[in-house]
């Protein structure tokens, strides 16, 4: 009877016979690692350059001011003109009452205003932009219109100045001075050159 040993051989009759075994190895399986997929890291935003920074500040600014004077011209309108003549700093203001070019409706819009003799003038500046205010495109096409100051009205005629009219630099002067300078600010934001409008009383 043959006898197993632990190294893989047989004894009969005392004598060792080899155990045949397979050529070819099993194959060994390396233990599986899961691929560890990379995190995105979120970039820091960039940094506001000086230009654009300054540029939100002029855009912020220009959005306050213009809900103020939404507000400081529907004071001026409920009030009936007993309030909303002078702005804050004491600027004169008009109501501008106008026909629309396409509608054909009502528009009224506060504008500060300058005197030459009994001539009022308004500045079609729309602070800088370079597009005109639609009130200008207005009286272009319905120069009859009127105004208010304080609680009086008056019927005027609209005539737009340039300035290769003669006046222009007289009239830019007194709008520019009671406008504390602000209109040639304006312009230095545009190529358009500003309007300034003359409303004339008529009978």
């Amino acid at each position: 009877m043959a006898r197993r040993e632990g190294n893989g051989c047989r004894f009969r009759g005392g004598k060792p016979t080899t155990i045949a075994r397979s050529a070819t190895p099993h194959p060994i399986r390396e233990p599986s690692v899961a691929t560890a997929t990379p995190i995105a890291l979120a970039s820091p935003p960039p940094e506001p350059q000086p230009h654009a920074a300054r540029t939100a500040t002029v855009t912020h600014v220009q959005n306050l001011v213009v809900k103020a004077l939404a507000v400081h011209q529907a004071i001026y309108e409920h009030s009936h003109g007993w309030i909303g003549h002078r702005l804050v700093f004491g600027m004169p203001t008009l109501l501008l009452h106008s026909v629309g070019r396409k509608t054909g409706k009502p528009r009224t819009v506060a504008l500060t205003y300058g005197r030459d003799s009994d001539r009022y003038l308004v500045t079609a500046s729309n602070g800088g932009s370079p597009r005109p205010p639609g009130w200008l495109a207005n009286l272009t096409a319905h120069p009859d219109c009127e105004i208010q100051i304080g609680r009086t009205h008056r019927r005027v005629r609209a005539r737009k100045v340039l300035p290769k009219d003669d006046n222009y630099e007289r009239y830019w002067d007194i709008v520019n001075h009671v406008n504390r300078g602000q209109y040639r600010e304006y312009q230095k934001r545009t190529r358009r050159e500003i309007a300034i409008v003359e409303l004339t009383p008529r009978a």
